[in-house]
C-alpha cells in the first residue's frame, strides 16, 4: 500500500542531493496586462551556467490548480524567459525545474511565491 512517509523520505532525500550539488535558481515575475513575464536564472555553485540542462517553467495558483500555466522558456547559459498569457493578479508559486535529459526526473527544483500585481 501507500506509505505517506516512503514519499516524504524520498522528498527528503532529494532535497539532500539538491543542496549538496549547489545550483541556485532565482526567478522574476512581472505582469502586464493578463500576461506574466518570468525570468529565470540558473547557476551551480560557483555561479557558472549548467551547461545541458533543461530548465522548465510553471506558475501555479494556490488557490485553483485549473489556473496553472506552463510557461515555455528561451534563452541558455544564466538567463532563461518565457511569457504565459491569462495571468490574473494576486498569489502565484513559480516553480522552476531542471532536467539533464528530457524524460528524467527532475535534477533541480525550487519554487518561489510572488503577489502579482498588473
Amino acid at each position: 500500500g501507500y506509505d505517506p512517509s516512503q514519499a516524504y523520505n524520498r522528498e527528503i532525500a532529494a532535497a539532500r542531493v539538491q543542496a549538496a550539488r549547489g545550483w541556485r535558481a532565482d526567478g522574476e515575475v512581472s505582469l502586464q496586462g493578463d500576461v506574466a513575464h518570468v525570468a529565470v536564472s540558473l547557476v551551480d555553485r560557483d555561479g557558472r551556467a549548467l551547461p545541458g540542462a533543461i530548465v522548465t517553467a510553471r506558475l501555479k495558483r494556490p488557490t485553483d490548480k485549473r489556473r496553472d500555466r506552463e510557461v515555455v522558456l528561451a534563452g541558455g547559459g544564466v538567463r532563461f524567459s518565457g511569457d504565459a498569457p491569462g495571468i490574473s493578479e494576486g498569489f502565484w508559486d513559480l516553480l522552476i525545474e531542471a532536467r539533464t535529459a528530457p524524460d528524467e526526473a527532475p535534477s533541480f527544483v525550487s519554487r518561489q511565491r510572488s503577489r502579482l500585481k498588473g
